[in-house]
C-alpha cells in the first residue's frame, strides 16, 4: 500500500531522515514512534506531499508519488493543532474540502451528517463555532474533515498531545474503533509509547532519522531489536556486570549490554522457594503503590532493580529493609552487543 524506498530528507547540514525503507499494508494502523527530532513528523509530511525527499522514492498503491502534489495523493491529514478555521462553524469546517472540490450543497450536507455521526459529533454541534467546542470535540471535527473526503490514507500528527491525560485515553480508544469501522489505512505519529502500544497494528521506532525497528507492539516491547528501543519503550532495568556475574550458568552473555523489564521479574521472601531458575538476593529500599500494581526498588550489589508486582487480595507486601529474592528468567533478558 505505502512504500518508502531509500528515502532521505536533508535540511541544510541536518539529515532529518536517513535511508528510510518501510512498507505499510492496506487497512493497517501504523505508528511512527520516537523522541522529538527523530524524523517521524518529517517522514509523515513527506508521505503527505508537504516535503519533497532529497533522495529516494515514496509509493502509494504501487504508484510513485514522490513528486506528486499533496492534493493528488488521496490522503487526509489531521494536524497537532487541528488547523480548524475559527471563523467557520463546525459544519463548514468539515465541508471545506468538499466545497473546494465543488461538491453540490445537498451532497455536502449528506456527507457531513454521515461523517459527523460516525465520529461522535452531535447534530446540535454542527452549527456551533469551533471555539465553543472542547479540545476533544475539536479533534473529532478535524478527523471528520479529513474523512469526509474518503481518502485512501489518513495521516495523524500527534493529534492527542494537546489533551489532558484522561481524555487522551478515552479518545485513543474511540480513534482505534473508528479506524476499524472505516477501514482506512492510518499512519499515526507520536512520542507517547503507551499510545503507540495500545493503538497500533505495527510500529516503526525511529531515532536520529534512522529506523531502529519495525514490528507489532508485542515484538517492539518484548523483543526490542536495539538497546535504544529497549530503553525508549516502557521501563527497563539495566543489569550491571556484577549482577550478570551472579547469573552465571544461565547462558547469558556477561559482556553484553543487558536489560530486563520490571514486570518480568518475580519477587519472593528470603525463606521462600526460589521463584525462578535464576535468582538474586537483595534488600527492599522502597515500595510505591500504583493501584493495579506495586513497584519495589531492590538494592542488589552495585545496582537497584525495580520489580513490578500485580495487585491482588492475596498479594504479599514487603517493607523497606526486608531481604527478598528476585527471580530472573533468562528468556526475558534482552541483550545487545557492548558498545
Amino acid at each position: 500500500m505505502i512504500r518508502f524506498e531509500d528515502v532521505e530528507v536533508v535540511f541544510g547540514d541536518h539529515k532529518a531522515v536517513s535511508n528510510l525503507n518501510l512498507e505499510i499494508q492496506e487497512g493497517e494502523f501504523f505508528t511512527l514512534l520516537g523522541p522529538s527530532g527523530c524524523g517521524k513528523t518529517t517522514a509523515l509530511r513527506s508521505l503527505a506531499g508537504f516535503i519533497e525527499p532529497t533522495a529516494g522514492r515514496i509509493h502509494i498503491g504501487g504508484r510513485d508519488v514522490t513528486r506528486v502534489p499533496s492534493e493528488k495523493r488521496d490522503v487526509g491529514m489531521v494536524f497537532q493543532n487541528y488547523a480548524l478555521f475559527p471563523s467557520m462553524n463546525v459544519r463548514d469546517n468539515i465541508a471545506f474540502g468538499l466545497s473546494v472540490k465543488k461538491v453540490s450543497k445537498a451532497e455536502q450536507r449528506k456527507r457531513v451528517d454521515e461523517i459527523a455521526e460516525r465520529t461522535g459529533l452531535a447534530a446540535s454541534q454542527l452549527d456551533k463555532n469551533v471555539s465553543e467546542l472542547s479540545g476533544g470535540q475539536q479533534q473529532r471535527v478535524a478527523i471528520a474533515r479529513a474523512l469526509v473526503l474518503t481518502p485512501r490514507i489518513l495521516l495523524l500528527d500527534e493529534p492527542l498531545s494537546n489533551l489532558d491525560a484522561k481524555l487522551r485515553v478515552q479518545l485513543r480508544e474511540q480513534l482505534k474503533q473508528l479506524q476499524h469501522e472505516v477501514g482506512v489505512t492510518t499512519v499515526y505519529v507520536t512520542h507517547d509509547q503507551e499510545e503507540a502500544l495500545t493503538l497500533s497494528d505495527r510500529i516503526a521506532v525511529l531515532d536520529a532519522g534512522r529506523l531502529q525497528q519495525v514490528g507489532t507492539p508485542e515484538e517492539i516491547y518484548d523483543r526490542s531489536a536495539t538497546a535504544f528501543v529497549c530503553r525508549f519503550i516502557g521501563e527497563s532495568n539495566r543489569l550491571t556486570p556484577g549482577i550478570l556475574s551472579r547469573l552465571s550458568g544461565t547462558g547469558l552473555d556477561a559482556t553484553a549490554e543487558s536489560y530486563v523489564r520490571p514486570e518480568k521479574l518475580q519477587l519472593a521472601g528470603a525463606d521462600d522457594p526460589s521463584p525462578a531458575a535464576a535468582g538474586l538476593t537483595g534488600t527492599v529500599v522502597e515500595r510505591t503503590y500504583h493501584g493495579s500494581h506495586s513497584v519495589y526498588e531492590i538494592a542488589v550489589d552495585d545496582a537497584t532493580l525495580r520489580v513490578s508486582v500485580p495487585a491482588s487480595a492475596s498479594a504479599r507486601r514487603w517493607d523497606a529493609g526486608e531481604t527478598v529474592q528476585i527471580g530472573v528468567d533468562p528468556a526475558w533478558v534482552l541483550q545487545y552487543p557492548a558498545a
